[in-house]
């Protein structure tokens, strides 16, 4: 979960964040996005992706895929997983600070998720 309130703050309890997303007027969003940093390094993501699907809401999760192996049970529970593909130039990615064989490790990851998803 990022939001101005929470930037550059420690990790939240699943209380504290619900109780800012309950806060928010029914009808007005139903589509939460949980990014990062690595959500999946957030260890109470599974409960609190658990709830926001209780309560009807579309969950989308950003990952770089690294921790999606040990952590599959959340796939039962978003509807939406994205990997980010920063830029497929070696050159680019070095600008960026990231390893230069990220574009293969991403899609890499995306090849995994669909084995988890699909068998």
């Amino acid at each position: 979960f990022c939001s101005d309130l929470f930037k550059h703050q420690n990790e939240r309890e699943v209380s504290e964040i619900l109780e800012v997303i309950y806060k928010i007027p029914a009808g007005v969003i139903d589509k939460i996005s949980i990014t990062g940093g690595e959500p999946l390094l957030y260890s109470d993501l599974f409960t609190l992706v658990k709830e926001l699907k209780m309560r009807e809401y579309q969950v989308s999760l950003s990952t770089n895929g690294n921790l999606l192996k040990t952590n599959r049970d959340i796939l039962n529970y978003v509807d939406e997983v994205t990997l980010p593909v920063d830029s497929g130039m070696s050159e680019k990615l070095e600008e960026m600070g990231r390893d230069k064989l990220q574009l293969i490790k991403t899609i890499n990851n995306i090849l995994k998720v669909n084995i988890l998803l699909w068998g």
